[in-house]
């Protein structure tokens, strides 16, 4: 799996070139070393706008919901993390703040 390593306010957050995901649990770290507010993907996910944009995106592309974001065990330096198909990782960067989106 090729990883592209982007830093982020000093925060690695890994971008997976064979399909684009990027994981959204590091941004979220990043995003709390910048502004040092917390912001979980969880969160994010159990909002009922991400829950229509995920049942939307599915439709649209065939991906089944339970693809479009993907939840490893461990942390983020590690591979662990959710990660977010593209379009919903700029999804996920406007909720964190304008300057994520």
């Amino acid at each position: 799996m090729n990883i592209t390593k982007h830093d982020v306010y000093g925060v690695v957050v890994d971008h997976r070139t064979s399909d684009d995901y990027i994981n959204a649990t590091a941004l979220a770290l990043a995003y709390k070393q910048a502004t040092g507010k917390r912001r979980d993907v969880s969160e994010w996910l159990s909002n009922k706008r991400t829950e229509e944009s995920l049942q939307h995106l599915g439709a649209k592309t065939g991906i089944t919901v339970n693809q479009l974001y993907q939840v490893f065990r461990g942390s983020p330096e590690n591979g662990g993390g959710t990660w977010l198909h593209p379009r919903l990782a700029v999804r996920f960067g406007m909720w964190l703040s304008d300057e994520f989106g």
